[in-house]
């Protein structure tokens, strides 16, 4: 979830060298550092989705990782903490990874609430939890999608957009 420019999806491609690693970025420019970073150290299953909304990549995950950039909105993160979780088969495992002081209990709340047995696997400074996808689970939204138009000679463009979505 996020790659950040892929240093998680190279580390985590390397070592599920058998499985296929996805990455998903919202910034074209990300997406694009990610799939050059896969490249350039050899990671072949290393798959780039750019896209505004986890729910709508097609495949389901058995493992999802998230390390939310301390600046991102919370409304942001925790749409996609909830959107990785829909996308995990069932039983499947999501690790949320953050510092105290970036507000990872904030999202630890939202994780407990979609999952079940939350619980912090590391802390070294970097605080990590885990948890298990329910088999009933109730996907719910964060953001809300905010249209505007623009007119240019006769023609009107459509545009849509959410929060935390640049470089579309």
């Amino acid at each position: 979830v996020d790659g950040n420019y892929g240093t998680i999806g190279v580390v985590l491609g390397n070592h599920a060298s058998d499985g296929e690693t996805v990455v998903t970025e919202t910034s074209a420019r990300a997406a694009a550092t990610c799939r050059w970073n896969a490249d350039r150290n050899g990671v072949e299953n290393m798959r780039v989705e750019l896209t505004s909304d986890i729910r709508s990549i097609r495949d389901g995950f058995d493992v999802a990782v998230f390390v939310p950039i301390p600046y991102t909105p919370d409304e942001v993160i925790n749409d996609r903490i909830v959107a990785a979780v829909s996308r995990l088969t069932t039983d499947g495992t999501m690790y949320l990874a953050g510092t105290k002081a970036d507000g990872i209990d904030r999202y630890c709340e939202t994780l407990a609430d979609v999952t079940a047995g939350l619980e912090q696997v590391a802390s070294n400074g970097c605080d990590i939890y885990r948890a298990r996808k329910l088999a009933e689970f109730n996907d719910r939204r964060f953001l809300t999608e905010h249209e505007f138009r623009a007119t240019v000679g006769d023609y009107t463009c459509r545009f849509l957009t959410v929060p935390g979505l640049f470089s579309w």
